[in-house]
């Protein structure tokens, strides 16, 4: 299985961290619902689908133009725009 080797872009480029895991494992950490219960997963999780079919229709494969659909939902389903990814342990 090959790894993605994507360079990060700025300001990320000063960080070394070896190769950087495939695009659809970064979309699924993107899109996890991990961080919900109940009726908040489910209306999660229907937002998220819609948004992918959405894209389907759009015939958009771009991984950037989708990344940034998912992180743009979950800010909209938040009201945070600070809150991106599931980060176990870290606190800001």
């Amino acid at each position: 299985m090959a790894t993605n080797t994507r360079p990060h872009t700025a300001p990320l480029s000063k960080l070394t961290c070896g190769p950087c895991p495939p695009d659809d494992q970064i979309l699924v950490e993107l899109g996890s619902a991990e961080d919900y219960d109940g009726v908040q997963k489910s209306r999660f999780i229907q937002g998220l689908r819609e948004l992918l079919q959405d894209f389907r229709v759009k015939k958009v494969k771009d991984f950037d133009t989708i990344a940034g659909g998912i992180i743009g939902y979950r800010a909209r389903f938040l009201e945070d725009r600070s809150k991106i990814l599931h980060l176990d342990g870290v606190t800001l």
